[in-house]
């Protein structure tokens, strides 16, 4: 199939950085033996996609090729005879198959977080034409249409390969992206309903956290929850064995303990370490690579895109844009300092909030609890991990005391085994 057969000369001169960026997408799911098979499932016929969008538009579309392919999102560019044009993009999850409520609630998600930005800030996304979360209609699966951001995805040129002038400005430009999120507080931890803020469950809760405190303790009990059922938590491991070193190199004793022991902890944390009073909390884009920012020719930001999964976090859980933050290789130490203190500085100025990690660095706790440890880590990566953090705390760090009976632990298990 020709990715942009008939697509007007003007969008092809325009668009041949994200054209050439789908050519070496689908070429890597090639190499990695993925079947394009799978990704073809989502694609309409394009007289099908034309169709439906004619009728959802009330006028005639021209032409319809493929844009984007993801991991749970096609995306296609249809134009007009006016010499407009839009862009489809239909939700597909082939490796995760999801129940239809669970992407359909996420799919809404989506649609909440950009009408909220559109109407509280002047982030540049996406204008929704239309948009449909079920399955039964002409597309089958849930998707949006949206205006085309002017422009091409950074990944479409290498983070590295652009003049230092551009990185330097785009950091900048994401920086005010940032205090923007930052400029509009929330009341809970989740993610949003509609369009007027309001704050919805996490996947997997059944309501809002209103502190951070009860967000870090819900995913540890999640956790020991899983550890309960011994046959189900050691066909995991054993799924995983690859990662977590081996079945037998977390003993389930060990398991229970730590993540008991890293309970009791949380819960006796002062709650003005890990909040303000009152608590107030901040939309967070999920994957801000460089796939998902807009540049002109010039390089400056013309669009964010793709927020789906956007949550609502403390703003301990602020990070920069992938791309800054996990540069590789490293441009230069000194640029990538820069760039960070550039994009904390707008911050900093723009939206009053220092990002600075504090000394007790709560990241660490998220990080203990959120990455499924029990199932894939071994005890000597997980005591490892966990030392280091406890060891980086000033002894007067009023976080420090609630973790000693862990660390009394990590060390009692590590000098016998």
């Amino acid at each position: 199939m020709s990715l942009s057969k008939g697509l007007p000369e003007k969008l092809v001169k325009e668009l041949a950085p994200s054209l050439a960026q789908l050519d070496v997408a689908l070429a890597q799911l090639a190499a990695q033996s993925h079947d394009d098979s799978v990704f073809l499932q989502a694609m309409p016929p394009l007289p099908v996609l034309r169709a439906e969008v004619s009728r959802i538009l009330k006028t005639d579309c021209l032409g319809a090729c493929l844009l984007g392919v993801g991991s749970s999102n096609v995306v296609f560019l249809v134009w007009f005879a006016d010499g407009t044009d839009a862009v489809p993009r239909i939700r597909y999850m082939p490796n995760v198959h999801p129940p239809l409520k669970d992407m359909q609630s996420e799919f809404n998600s989506e649609i909440a977080t950009m009408q909220f930005l559109a109407s509280n800030t002047t982030i540049p996304v996406p204008r929704l034409l239309h948009w449909n979360a079920g399955s039964d209609h002409a597309l089958e699966h849930p998707y949006m249409l949206t205006s085309r951001i002017a422009g091409n995805s950074h990944g479409c040129k290498q983070w590295q390969e652009v003049p230092q002038e551009q990185r330097l400005a785009l950091a900048y430009d994401l920086g005010k992206v940032q205090a923007q999120l930052f400029s509009v507080p929330l009341r809970a931890i989740g993610r949003l309903k509609d369009s007027d803020g309001t704050v919805g469950p996490l996947p997997g809760y059944r309501y809002p956290f209103r502190s951070s405190k009860a967000w870090l303790v819900a995913q540890v009990h999640a956790e020991l929850q899983t550890i309960s059922d011994r046959k189900a938590w050691a066909a995991k491991r054993m799924v995983h064995r690859h990662q977590n070193d081996g079945v037998d190199s977390m003993p389930l004793f060990f398991a229970v303990a730590w993540f008991s022991l890293l309970l009791k902890a949380i819960q006796d944390l002062p709650d003005d370490l890990l909040d303000p009073d009152p608590p107030v909390f901040y939309l967070r884009h999920p994957d801000l690579d460089s796939l998902n920012v807009i540049v002109n020719t010039s390089g400056q930001l013309t669009g964010v895109v793709d927020w789906q999964g956007a949550e609502v976090r403390p703003l301990w859980a602020w990070r920069p844009a992938n791309f800054i933050l996990d540069t590789s290789p490293l441009i230069s130490d000194g640029e990538n300092n820069e760039i960070e203190e550039i994009h904390a500085k707008v911050v900093r100025e723009q939206a009053g909030h220092d990002t600075t990690p504090s000394k007790f660095d709560p990241r660490w706790l998220l990080y203990f609890v959120s990455g499924q440890h029990s199932v894939m880590s071994s005890r000597a990566k997980l005591n490892k991990r966990f030392t280091r953090w406890y060891s980086s705390l000033e002894a007067e760090n009023t976080g420090r005391p609630a973790f000693s009976a862990l660390e009394r632990l990590v060390n009692v298990r590590v000098s016998s085994a």
